[in-house]
């Protein structure tokens, strides 16, 4: 399976939602994002290590997706799009 999206691993994430209800999951994305910054002052001290991060990365991923699907993976595709697009304009005005 690749998770990196498809119809299994948005299924998984929408039972997860549906079993443990959003505001656990909220609070779960909340943990994740703790342990990512945690990482990163860790990673400022020298003291992590590439694997870890991937991890992390890993969690809080699927986590935003989940929270994605909650709001509206449309809008905020759409809004990811949006941002995209102003990105690429500031870099194409340096």
């Amino acid at each position: 399976m690749n998770p990196f999206w498809s119809f299994e691993s948005d299924h998984i994430l929408q039972d997860a939602l549906d079993a443990y209800g959003f505001a656990k999951q909220e609070m779960v994305m909340v943990g994740e994002l703790g342990e990512l910054l945690t990482l990163i002052g860790r990673k400022a001290q020298g003291r992590m290590t590439e694997d870890e991060m991937i991890d992390e990365l890993a969690d809080c991923t699927i986590m935003l997706r989940q929270m994605a699907m909650s709001y509206g993976l449309d809008l905020v595709n759409q809004r990811i799009a949006m941002k995209l697009t102003r990105l690429k304009e500031r870099l194409d005005q340096e």
